[in-house]
């Protein structure tokens, strides 16, 4: 299977501008500590494309504040905040079709970055194998890092 070109062809998305302009980071991040970090990369002009999973997406939509106080996923003021200038997507990561399409995104990112429960990211370990991988999972303080270059992790970048 065959990807949209302009999916797969991650470019800055501020015209070049910032630090990290030629940085591109794959985000699996979800809540706050993980797309914070990766919000960071994006303000500095890294090109950070979101992944969530098709439903309930990220959990941070369900926090508020939210306009007139009626909740609304598309409108928390945390989930917006938190991912500006990110393009996102939605996978249901269970399926081939989706592990098809994150094996091709994984060959065009520098930088994967992710919150899943350990067991879950032990069962998508084949992505780890040419990239940074940085965990900001709560609940996995045995952060993994593999690289084909030395790197302490993203402070380094």
């Amino acid at each position: 299977m065959q990807l949209e070109s302009d999916l797969l062809e991650l470019t800055d998305t501020q015209g070049g501008n910032g630090a990290l302009s030629d940085l591109r980071v794959l985000d699996f991040t979800h809540y706050i500590a993980g797309p914070y970090a990766t919000k960071l990369l994006a303000d500095h002009g890294a090109d950070v494309l979101k992944v969530e999973r098709i439903g309930d997406g990220d959990g941070a939509r369900r926090i508020g504040p939210f306009p007139g106080d009626v909740p609304h996923p598309e409108k928390s003021g945390m989930f917006l905040h938190l991912n500006t200038n990110k393009r996102s997507i939605t996978l249901n990561l269970k399926s081939q079709q989706a592990q098809s399409i994150v094996k091709q995104l994984v060959e065009e990112v520098d930088v994967v970055v992710e919150s899943f429960l350990p067991v879950r990211w032990r069962s998508l370990d084949w992505i780890m194998t040419r990239f940074v991988h940085q965990s900001a999972a709560s609940n996995d303080f045995d952060l993994q890092l593999r690289a084909d270059r030395p790197i302490s992790g993203l402070q380094d970048i």
